[in-house]
């Protein structure tokens, strides 16, 4: 057989497809243009970070200009949302405004014309968030960007307006966010056409390179905090942006250079297997729990005789024994024991095997669904006013599987959650990351609980944490109705003990604003003990004897 350069054909595929996707625009910029980029954070480190996109897109007008006098203006700030930037322009009208990149004043910049302005906004929006699932909100959203639009129009008069949409905000595309993104970019697609401005599909680039990666890593990613561009996500904004102002010839080779690269040392061997592990929802009280596994076989030779396998343990079962394609998907069932339960996919091609290892996460149960406002009044968290009715109940062990009411027209309904890579947090089995249950507001309470069964008593330490970048959170941890802790997630570890037989560790966090993720990490109290008889379980009708 031939050997072929399977990489090489499938990134020309996706260079194809992007330079067809959206209408052919010819080149709009000008050798010596004075672009200014409007935008957030992400704008922000678009110049402070050395690969970012505005360097990216500086550097290719650069090269193929190189007499060029041209200007690039990065006006990003931390946290600036599409209504916010509203109050930075006018505030900038009478006195200078510095955002995240030094020596650049909002004031000046603006005070001066622009032959292109490039506004990319709307992460926050969701992050915060400031707006919710309804019509209506999205609607006042775009209200305000049509204002804003209007401001920055009459300011800078530039020859050229062009709108960015918003890139993944989680690394999974189809999470209750992205939904929400995705909301959001169609009526900034919308707000293009009306307002006469070029769209630049940054977020869909970062959504197509996303998926590629995935087939050929299982931890490629292009955000680097769940929000931020990574490296990769840096590049799938530049590509987007130079392709929707017409400089398809750059983008494709500014792929050449630089995506082939990232994509090359995502796939660090050939052959390999990559895979993504997705929970199918299962009733609260099931005895078992299945997973999807998608997997990718990515190799340089034709194959001779592919076999794909997922390979169990005791107490797992796959609804397929072979798949003999290159792509597909096992669904695998079984129970919820171990931290980390170890599944082996195994591709035979010819003489040649290639294996790699798919972890199952021990699971949670998590309730969702409701703001709490009385815990905190004047926007300040209050330990007590933060207590409900369900505490004392849910602590003794009661109330599991029935909503939860927190209010006479507010309740809770349960989930069973496991942790994945595409959330803050992690695959960590300790990890709970309300982002994947829903498109949650502020004030909002939830609960998470699971029973852990130990060989013997023994003393543990329990962490309350979180891994979001920027977000308010706080918990009140219970193990075996006693509270052991009450407060802000400070990953500060807390004395806890363990009882031979089984445990209930549960826990209610309280959320104000950004970003909601709660690691409850538990430890051995005695560096000897490696708690490898430690199993857990979310079934409400557990066995009373070992697992």
């Amino acid at each position: 057989m031939k050997n072929f350069n399977f990489l090489m054909l499938l990134i020309l595929v996706i260079f194809v497809a992007i330079a067809y996707s959206a209408e052919r625009t010819e080149s709009i910029l000008k050798p010596n243009d004075r672009i200014v980029f409007a935008g957030d954070s992400i704008t922000g480190q678009g110049w402070n970070n050395g690969d970012g996109f505005i360097h990216l897109i500086d550097n290719a007008l650069r090269q193929a200009n190189p007499d060029s006098t041209g200007v690039r203006i990065p006006l990003g700030g931390s946290g600036q949302s599409v209504g916010s930037w509203q109050g930075v322009e006018k505030g900038s009208r009478d006195k200078s405004a510095f955002l995240d990149v030094k020596g650049f004043d909002v004031k000046t910049e603006l005070d001066k014309p622009a032959d292109v302005l490039i506004i990319m906004l709307g992460m926050n929006d969701i992050l915060a968030p400031y707006v919710s699932e309804s019509q209506e909100s999205q609607e006042n959203w775009v209200k305000q960007y049509k204002q804003l639009l209007s401001q920055l129009r009459e300011r800078v008069k530039p020859r050229v307006i062009a709108l960015g949409t918003i890139t993944p905000y989680t690394e999974n595309l189809t999470s209750p966010a992205n939904l929400v993104r995705d909301s959001l970019n169609r009526r900034i697609s919308l707000l293009a056409q009306e307002e006469k401005c070029l769209l630049l599909p940054s977020g869909q680039r970062s959504s197509e390179i996303l998926q590629y990666g995935r087939s050929l890593s299982p931890d490629f990613r292009v955000t680097g905090d769940y929000v931020h561009p990574s490296r990769a996500g840096h590049l799938a904004i530049a590509l987007g942006m130079l392709d929707g102002l017409g400089e398809h010839a750059l983008a494709q080779q500014m792929g050449d250079k630089l995506l082939m690269p990232i994509y090359q040392q995502a796939l660090t061997k050939k052959p390999s297997l990559s895979y993504r592990i997705e929970p199918i929802e299962s009733k609260v009280d099931a005895a078992t729990s299945t997973f999807r596994v998608r997997y990718w076989y990515n190799s340089d030779i034709a194959s001779k005789q592919l076999q794909i396998r997922l390979i169990t343990p005791a107490n797992w079962v796959s609804n397929q024994n072979l798949l003999s394609t290159s792509t597909g998907e096992f669904n695998v069932t079984g129970a919820d024991y171990k931290f980390r339960t170890p599944l082996t996919l195994e591709a035979r091609d010819g003489d040649v095997v290639t294996t790699t290892t798919v972890n199952i996460p021990a699971p949670w149960l998590v309730a969702l669904g409701a703001p709490c406002n009385t815990a905190f009044p004047g926007n300040q968290f209050n330990a007590a006013s933060a207590v409900l009715p369900a505490d004392e109940k849910l602590m003794a062990g009661e109330g599991f599987g029935q909503p939860v009411v927190i209010s006479p027209t507010q309740s809770l309904t349960w989930h069973r959650y496991f942790a994945t890579s595409d959330y803050p947090g992690g695959d960590d089995p300790d990890s709970v990351s309300y982002l994947s249950l829903g498109f949650f507001q502020h004030f909002y309470v939830a609960y998470a609980a699971r029973w852990i069964y130990s060989e013997k008593d023994r003393n543990v330490k329990i962490t309350p944490g979180s891994r979001a970048f920027a977000g308010n959170n706080y918990a009140a941890v219970w193990m075996n109705a006693e509270q052991i802790y009450n407060g802000p997630l400070t990953r500060n570890s807390v004395d806890s003990k363990l009882k031979a037989g089984w445990n209930l560790l549960i826990f209610r966090s309280n959320h104000l604003t950004w970003q909601w993720q709660v690691t409850m990490t538990m430890k051995a109290g005695d560096d000897a003990d490696d708690l490898s008889d430690i199993r857990y379980s979310v079934q409400l009708s557990r066995p009373i004897e070992k697992p």
